[in-house]
């Protein structure tokens, strides 16, 4: 079997676990948190420990809300990402009031003033990425706080992470049993 059609195995492997945690999850949102994550991949015949698991969150959790869809860990873009592309309708990195009045027409303007100040952490009347997260996540309203992340990292390609030998240190996802994902 080549490496194209084991990894293509593999992604159906993890996304039909995938599934089938989501479908266990009556709360869930399409996403799993990092136990549930663990579980899905020890299960997919990777041996992880949950620092790789946390390593794999610092890198792939886009949208800031501590789980990850299966486009996340597959290195697609995330709702979040595409949304924020949406309304940076300038490309400049920050989404102003005026344009997510645009996209958000069921919103008034004292609304949208409303958000903006509980958002816009640096006050200047812009949302960046993290700030548009937070607001997305509704981070901030439950505890009044916004939460301090790590700066998002470099994110492995699909082949890099399904591809990755056991002797890879960096590898969260390390198999368990070559011959268990190739048959």
């Amino acid at each position: 079997m080549n490496q194209k059609n084991k990894d293509e195995k593999r992604k159906k492997e993890i996304k039909k676990l995938f599934m089938s945690a989501i479908d266990k999850d009556a709360d869930s949102d399409g996403k799993l948190n990092r136990d549930q994550w663990f579980k899905v991949l020890n299960e997919a015949g990777y041996a992880n420990s949950s620092s790789d698991v946390e390593k794999m969150f610092t890198t792939k959790d886009k949208d800031l809300d501590g789980k990850l869809s299966f486009e996340e860990f597959m290195g697609e873009k995330s709702r979040a990402e595409k949304l924020f592309k949406l309304m940076d309708k300038d490309g400049d990195g920050f989404v102003t009031k005026s344009e997510f009045r645009t996209v958000c027409k069921n919103l008034d303007k004292a609304q949208v003033e409303t958000a903006f100040k509980k958002f816009d952490q640096t006050g200047n009347d812009k949302l960046n990425y993290k700030e548009f997260c937070d607001m997305m996540n509704k981070k901030g309203m439950e505890r009044g706080d916004t939460v301090k992340r790590p700066a998002m990292q470099k994110q492995s390609s699909n082949q890099e992470l399904l591809a990755k030998t056991p002797e890879s240190t960096a590898n969260p996802l390390v198999e368990r049993s070559s011959t268990s994902m190739d048959s």
